[in-house]
């Protein structure tokens, strides 16, 4: 007769046996390279690669923003007294989060070898810490364990939610064929279904528990046409200031004052490209201190007009994203800049085609003919995307001379991954310079020089506190060709 105990043990046995062997099954399946990525760059001595492209029509993933969690052996030891002790220096508080990526790569079936990107915000204060990042960075990328080095931008920023925290990353993977929530039939499919997940575009999966107010992470569909929207800044004082040199505008209000503006000028520029709140599935939310509020940064005005778009009874959509802090323009009384993703929803390869039915790769949106950038850039379903990592010039120099030479190695990078500037879908570019903003013409140039033609890609230019080698400018990009 089997007693209780020992039932509950066999079943505890048996549980413990299954999971086994699905964590033994996706090593064996890890110990395989993705086949849908393509690295390039990421010779002897480097953490990263230069470039990773993915293959047309691979399934992605995108987490969102992972920040610290408390040391849990250091608090059960009551080792943690001083509170600033409860995370941890910047490696150890980075290796903690790259563990929480992995998990969570792994409950859609992925492995760190499917990743294609990674970014990391650091705070640099009182200096950026890349020792500490590089040694927890390789213990998880570019090692015996896993030789794979994805695409990969650092920068250091003011803070983050908790003035403890030191570090938050966030990981872009490709989801290989027969693994995901989109492979019908499979184990996976069937334990997103379990997870009863809101939905609000057919082409999106949503991961991360039902009552948190955000997604850890977003699977698309492979074959998704995708969007990627410009910064979106708030009113300036004066309708004219618009359109004025950077370090002449002023802006109004405080942040939850202009976080309503940006969204609501967020949602115009999707329904110009056919989208509505319901698309998003990533947003980066970058606050600046607010000087006449002693440096503060209101998180919760910004959560407030966040939460009227989003999450809400009218739109059950919840973003992976990440919130962090940095300089910024609170000079001129900026305090908040935002970006989206997005995915078109149905068949939108219509959209991606010429009068006389040949595709292109990019689509690109800009309600004003003169402006520098578009208000966002959408790319074709059958699209090869290329991510590059965060670029910064071989020699320092004023602002002018790293952005030209960041901008002859991109050259190059793109080149090599068949791509030209033409084929770029979205630029982000950080700008170590303090308070002088109008050093920032010295960008301005250089992105002119590259982008002289009709083509305008989706940018972000975001001042920031600290960069690599101490460069004054870091710029990365995404690219889109056809095969």
């Amino acid at each position: 007769m089997i007693t209780p105990a020992k039932k509950a043990l066999i079943v505890g046995a048996s549980v413990f046996a299954v999971a086994a062997l699905a964590t033994f099954g996706l090593y064996k399946v890890a110990a395989k390279p993705n086949p849908a990525l393509t690295a390039r760059g990421g010779g002897p001595g480097k953490f990263y690669s230069e470039s990773v492209s993915v293959a047309p029509g691979t399934a992605l993933f995108f987490t969102w923003g992972v920040t610290p969690s408390p040391r849990a052996k250091a608090l059960a030891r009551g080792e943690a007294a001083i509170e600033a002790e409860r995370y941890g220096d910047t490696y150890a508080q980075a290796r903690a989060l790259m563990t929480q990526l992995t998990e969570d790569l792994r409950e859609v079936g992925l492995t760190l070898r499917d990743v294609i990107a990674v970014r990391a915000n650091l705070v640099a204060e009182p200096e950026l810490d890349m020792v500490g990042w590089n040694k927890a960075y390789a213990e998880f990328f570019g090692n015996a364990t896993n030789p794979h080095k994805p695409a990969r931008t650092t920068i250091g920023i003011s803070r983050l939610f908790h003035p403890d925290y030191r570090a938050e990353v966030e990981f872009i993977a490709a989801i290989p064929p027969n693994r995901g929530p989109f492979a019908k039939g499979s184990r996976f499919e069937r334990l997103y279904d379990r997870l009863h997940r809101a939905t609000t575009n057919e082409h999106v999966r949503s991961y991360g528990r039902p009552t948190w107010a955000l997604s850890t992470g977003k699977a698309i569909e492979g074959g998704s046409a995708l969007y990627f929207q410009s910064a979106i800044y708030p009113d300036t004082l004066m309708p004219a200031m618009a359109t004025m040199p950077l370090k002449m505008r002023m802006y109004k209000g405080d942040v939850a004052t202009q976080a309503e503006a940006i969204f609501k000028k967020q949602v115009a520029a999707l329904k110009e490209a056919g989208l509505t709140p319901a698309d998003p599935f990533f947003s980066r939310n970058i606050l600046y201190p607010d000087p006449k509020n002693g440096g503060r940064m209101d998180f919760a005005g910004f959560s407030k007009a966040y939460q009227a778009v989003y999450n809400n009874p009218d739109n059950a959509n919840r973003l992976a994203r990440t919130v962090m802090s940095a300089p910024g323009y609170a000079a001129q009384g900026q305090l908040l800049t935002i970006e989206t993703y997005a995915v078109y929803p149905g068949d939108a390869s219509k959209q991606f085609l010429s009068g006389d039915g040949k595709p292109f790769p990019l689509k690109t949106y800009r309600s004003d003919p003169k402006a520098l950038v578009a208000s966002g850039v959408g790319t074709a379903p059958n699209a090869r995307l290329t991510w590059l990592s965060g670029i910064v010039s071989a020699e320092r120099g004023d602002l002018k001379t790293e952005s030209a030479g960041a901008m002859k190695i991109a050259a190059e990078r793109l080149q090599a991954a068949r791509a030209t500037f033409d084929s770029v879908a979205q630029v982000r570019a950080y700008v170590a310079v303090g308070s002088d903003l109008g050093t920032i013409a010295g960008w301005g140039a250089a992105y002119a020089a590259a982008f002289p033609g009709e083509h305008r890609p989706a940018v972000t230019v975001l001042p920031v506190k600290a960069l690599p080698a101490g460069a004054k400018l870091e710029v990365e990009f995404l690219a889109a060709t056809l095969e």
